[in-house]
Order: C-alpha cells, then structure tokens, then sequence
C-alpha cells in the first residue's frame, strides 16, 4: 500500500486556508464555530485565535497610519 503524504502543521494551514478561501465566502461567527468545531477546534481556540487576528489586524493598520500621517 502507498505511503500517504504528510503535511506539516503549517503546510496543512496554509492548504485548508486557500481551499476555504475558494469555497466559504463570509463565515458568520456562529458558522466559524461550526467549521472549528469540525476539525477538533475548541470555542476557547477560536476566540484566542479570534483576538490575536483582531489585535494584529489593529497594529497593522496604526502603522499604517503612522506611516502614512
């Protein structure tokens, strides 16, 4: 039987990344959820992971906006 291929935790990301970016569109947070739910992900998970994206997305636009200013 042929060996499987294996991913590494960041090649796996990056390959469900671009296939849920060509499939899911917006995601309310409830379908988010469901989605992380799905693959073993906590609602504790998400909403850490939810508020360092929302953190990093802020600091990105302050330097933006200190650069552009």
């Amino acid at each position: 039987m042929a060996e499987q291929q294996r991913y590494s935790d960041e090649e796996a990301e990056q390959i469900l990344r671009l296939a849920a970016r060509s499939e899911i569109g917006d995601v309310s947070q409830d379908r988010l959820l469901a989605m992380a739910g799905e693959l073993g992900i906590s609602p504790q998970q998400v909403a850490s992971a939810e508020r360092d994206y929302r953190e990093k997305r802020e600091a990105e636009r302050g330097q933006k906006e200190s650069e552009a200013g």
